[in-house]
């Protein structure tokens, strides 16, 4: 069994945060507006998901023993991500997922510098005799008819703007605009995560364009990502085209926070004459309506 492989530690600073927003174009206001997010459910602006997930991959590419990028994820989010902490990855092989000398699955952990876990997930690695990596397993959302209908969200959310949980109903279907990817945007991305291969560029992309369907901003009014399953089906190239074809698949009221909802979406990242490139499931938590909100 070969040993698990820790990464170096690397500081997330403001100027990472400003960058990947840029080049995701996900300006939503958990990460941008300090006044926003002091009310929201961490108290203060967040680091992207995100940015904690790629910035793991490119720590744990420099390390010994990966012989492959990772090409597929099934990821789930602890804790916040917070400008000034210090991160690194520890990936250990998953039993029974092997392929010649190596592994083909890996566990992985993502660490803050006083040993708190904040993400955690699973990533298969690229094998060129495998064909298509198989997609982990959705996530199964669907409402708890038992449940008792839950109260909206408090008054000091009534200003904001959106689609909310109530909104959204199961089997919607939403097509964003298109980004075209450029070399600049593909080497910075690179070069601020430390993955040379840029797997997870793409999946970077989603929150970005969901957020152009202005002016519903994206989906919903999100509060948090809670899992993530992706996989890469092509590689993307420069002067490709993309956008989102996305899909509610489930939602629930949340079982222990009556103010908030859980919806489940599928998503296809296409590229204009390619198809699909890359798809997979996000779960989300959104707020329910404030008091007052037709």
């Amino acid at each position: 069994m070969t040993a698990q492989r820790i990464s170096p530690a690397r500081t997330v600073t403001e100027s990472d945060i400003a960058l990947f927003a840029g080049l995701t174009a996900d300006f939503s206001p958990v990460h941008s507006d300090a006044a926003y997010a002091a009310r929201g459910v961490f108290g203060r602006r967040v680091a992207h998901g995100l940015l904690g997930m790629s910035l793991a991959e490119g720590l744990l590419s420099r390390t010994p023993g990966q012989k492959a990028p990772a090409v597929a994820w099934e990821w789930s989010f602890d804790a916040p991500l917070f400008a000034g902490d210090t991160i690194h990855a520890v990936a250990e092989p998953e039993p029974g997922c092997r392929r010649g000398d190596g592994p083909a699955c890996e566990r992985v952990t993502v660490y803050r510098e006083d040993g708190s876990p904040i993400q955690r997930g699973r990533h298969a690695l690229e094998d060129d005799d495998a064909g298509i990596v198989p997609p982990f397993a959705d996530v199964v959302v669907r409402e708890d008819p038992t449940l008792p209908p839950a109260p909206t969200t408090s008054p000091e959310h009534a200003d904001e703007t959106g689609v909310y949980f109530e909104d959204l109903e199961v089997g919607d279907r939403f097509t964003t605009p298109g980004y075209t990817l450029g070399a600049f945007e593909l080497a910075a991305f690179a070069g601020l995560t430390g993955d040379a291969s840029a797997g997870l560029f793409g999946l970077t992309l989603v929150e970005g364009l969901k957020h152009c369907l202005a002016p519903d901003r994206g989906v919903g009014t999100p509060m948090a990502s809670l899992s993530w399953r992706w996989r890469r089906v092509a590689s993307l190239h420069v002067g490709d085209t993309v956008f989102l074809e996305v899909t509610i698949q489930g939602k629930r009221a949340s079982r222990t926070r009556p103010d908030r909802g859980i919806v489940a979406q599928s998503i296809h990242l296409v590229a204009h004459g390619r198809g699909i490139l890359q798809q997979g499931q996000h779960v989300q938590m959104f707020r329910r309506r404030p008091p007052g909100r037709s």
